[in-house]
């Protein structure tokens, strides 16, 4: 039966690099690779691994856990990021407008309060990534955290008019997903950029496990109190406490760059990169003077 030149040719580029019965093989015109019709998939044809070189996602993400666990900066941001959670989608987002609604706004209004913060988000976004390339990213983190707790604790004792309400949005929205680049720089910063992605994978798995805390524990204390006012004065104040932890991160591996390299404890000659200057204690200049006189008397 006729094939299709182009058909055939997209067809023996797929076997070649996967495992196909003899029966298969031996009907469709060659050449065929000698691994192949062994039955063993060739590793390496068109960019295209063997199976046993492929892990398995969970074993790479927990292989990828392995080391960063036992560093302190790894539960520094990961305790920060839980927090960025907790104050943002477990708590605003989720019952923004419940709290809105207890006060009497309506909820189409309440829902402009949550557009409003995207608007201001953008804009906070972008001007925050223009700051992290001129400030320390935990400086900045301190202010993002100190900012957004005083704002969640203003919002229960505030009058819930339209002015408090756009000012809360106003610097809710700035720093909302301000916290997420400068915790995926000092994330690179510690752990490299080649095993950083796995990593804050697992730190942004943490950040919805705050949101999903902060989601429940409000509702809650809504459920008891028939109010927020407990909930929304507790996740500013935690907000306010990650604020002081933000600065401990990365505090040991920069002490430690930041220490002057050891000497070593012989003498001797010492040479200087970059240029083929060697400087040498003046004791070997002696004996070398002294051995090119007796070389000279010899040949005397």
């Amino acid at each position: 039966m006729p094939c299709h030149p182009l058909r055939l040719a997209c067809f023996r580029a797929y076997a070649s690099s996967t495992q196909l019965p003899r029966c298969l093989q031996g009907s469709i015109p060659g050449p065929w690779p000698a691994v192949t019709r062994a039955g063993i998939p060739p590793a390496g044809i068109c960019g295209i691994a063997g199976r046993s070189s492929t892990p398995h996602p969970l074993s790479a993400a927990l292989g990828a856990l392995a080391k960063p666990i036992h560093r302190r900066d790894f539960w520094y941001l990961f305790a920060t990021f839980f927090i960025c959670g907790f104050t943002t989608n477990g708590l605003v987002r989720a019952h923004l407008i419940a709290l809105c609604a207890d006060h009497g706004i309506a909820e189409v209004r309440a829902a402009g309060l949550l557009a409003m913060m995207g608007v201001f988000d953008l804009i906070g976004s972008t001007a925050s990534g223009w700051l992290t390339d001129r400030f320390d990213p935990r400086k900045l983190l301190v202010i993002y955290y100190s900012l957004r707790g005083t704002a969640l604790v203003y919002l229960p004792y505030s009058n819930f008019s339209l002015t408090s309400l756009s000012m809360f949005a106003v610097f809710y929205g700035l720093d909302w997903i301000a916290t997420v680049l400068r915790t995926l720089r000092l994330t690179t910063e510690a752990f490299r950029e080649t095993a950083a992605a796995m990593v804050f994978g697992w730190i942004l798995a943490g950040h919805q496990l705050g949101a999903a805390c902060a989601a429940f524990l409000a509702a809650y204390r809504r459920t008891l109190q028939g109010d927020y006012v407990d909930a929304v004065v507790f996740t500013g104040s935690a907000g306010i406490s990650t604020a002081a932890l933000a600065l401990l991160i990365g505090r040991h591996g920069a002490a430690s760059a930041r220490a002057p390299p050891a000497r070593s404890g012989g003498g001797g000659h010492r040479q200087r990169r970059g240029n083929t200057l060697l400087a040498t204690n003046r004791p070997l200049i002696g004996i070398s003077a002294r051995a090119s006189r007796s070389r000279r008397s010899q040949h005397l």
